[in-house]
């Protein structure tokens, strides 16, 4: 991976997990609500709160594991293609194709 594509890779993540903590910060900002609802014997209101901070957990956890699979699948076709590149097959290039014979 290049520094050009990690670089974009850590802004992704960064804009993600941003999301994340905004969406988590305004759950998180009705605590007292839920607290209050619990002292009164509404403990749904506890169930359905743990439900929404893990389902915006899950969302990034989920959105970084496609990307991961992604990256990885894009890597396997960079690898595939050196690993031909390097057994001799000629590879096209935009500049030509690549000399495999040394000359």
């Amino acid at each position: 991976m290049s520094a050009q594509e990690a670089t974009s890779q850590d802004r992704r993540n960064a804009e993600r997990y941003d999301r994340t903590l905004s969406a988590l910060d305004a759950v998180g900002a009705r605590i007292d609500e839920v607290r209050t609802a619990v002292a009164g014997g509404n403990h749904q209101a506890l169930v359905e709160f743990v439900s929404v901070v893990n389902d915006q957990v899950s969302l990034e956890h989920r959105q970084w594991l496609a990307a991961s699979e992604a990256t990885k699948g894009a890597a396997a076709k960079l690898d595939d293609a050196l690993g031909k590149t390097a057994m001799g097959t000629r590879v096209d290039r935009p500049n030509g194709p690549a000399k495999t014979d040394g000359h």
